[in-house]
């Protein structure tokens, strides 16, 4: 199964690729159509360095290691506590996933990101 580990991480970055590749047109189309129905210029996105870029992703490869190890161990509670925990950790998960790319193209730190997901934890449950 080890010969398999290769392929895996192949496809994840192609796909990482091509997600952000759509997310990137849409959030310029959603920008655009935008700006014409409000009369606006279309907002510039600050750019950031490539050192920081590498910094804010690789916390963020940590912090969701921890968190699924953290969900790996509450989902071993007892009495269905674990398993809907374990629903609602990975529900979470799912949540800032689907809005990390939108985020991610407006522009936001991961800092700015993380505050508000925990700010509207409510809603991304």
């Amino acid at each position: 199964w080890l010969w398999l580990y290769p392929y895996y991480v192949l496809s994840y970055v192609v796909n990482c690729s091509w997600y952000n590749d759509i997310a990137h047109h849409g959030f310029q189309v959603e920008k655009k159509v935008n700006a014409v129905l409000t009369g606006k210029p279309v907002p510039s996105v600050r750019r950031r360095t490539v050192g920081q870029l590498v910094g804010e992703e690789l916390y963020r490869v940590v912090l969701f290691m921890v968190f699924m190890v953290q969900v790996m161990f509450i989902s071993k509670l007892p009495l269905m506590l674990g398993d809907i925990a374990y629903l609602l950790m990975l529900s979470w998960l799912y949540a800032y996933y689907c809005f990390d790319y939108k985020w991610t193209l407006a522009g936001w730190p991961l800092d700015k990101k993380l505050h508000f997901f925990e700010t509207h934890w409510a809603y991304f449950a």
